[in-house]
């Protein structure tokens, strides 16, 4: 059984223990972040990490005061003011944006809110396009 485990710096190269099930991919144009998006082939899923929120629900009125004000809560992707923010490089950003919308995923699991269970590659589209 392979772990998702690594040494070193992970590198668009595809040669790691998890390729015979995972594809990977860096996503550029966004220094903030050092984004590395991986994609469950037997699943369809996407797993990310800060590529997108999606918090539709919380307890902390502070947490949704905050995301209501920038325009994050109850969204998928980011706001006009964190793309601003956070998207350095435009072109880079969506090349890296377009590989990932090659592969053929349905589903998106994420670190930070609510999974996409049904039509995430359109969600995902939709939130950056």
């Amino acid at each position: 059984m392979w772990w998702l485990q690594t040494d070193g710096t992970v590198t668009k190269e595809q040669n790691y223990p998890w390729n015979a099930e995972l594809d990977h991919t860096i996503i550029d144009g966004v220094p903030f972040y050092y984004e590395i998006v991986f994609f469950h082939r037997q699943s369809r899923t996407l797993i990310i990490t800060d590529l997108a929120v999606h918090i539709c629900e919380t307890k902390s009125w502070k947490t949704k005061f905050f995301l209501s004000i920038i325009g994050s809560f109850g969204q998928f992707g980011w706001s006009s003011l964190e793309k601003k923010i956070f998207i350095k490089d435009k072109v880079e950003f969506q090349q890296a944006l377009a590989a990932v919308l090659h592969w053929d995923f349905d589903k998106i699991i994420m670190a930070h809110g609510s999974p996409v269970i049904s039509d995430g590659k359109r969600q995902l589209q939709q939130a950056f396009l």
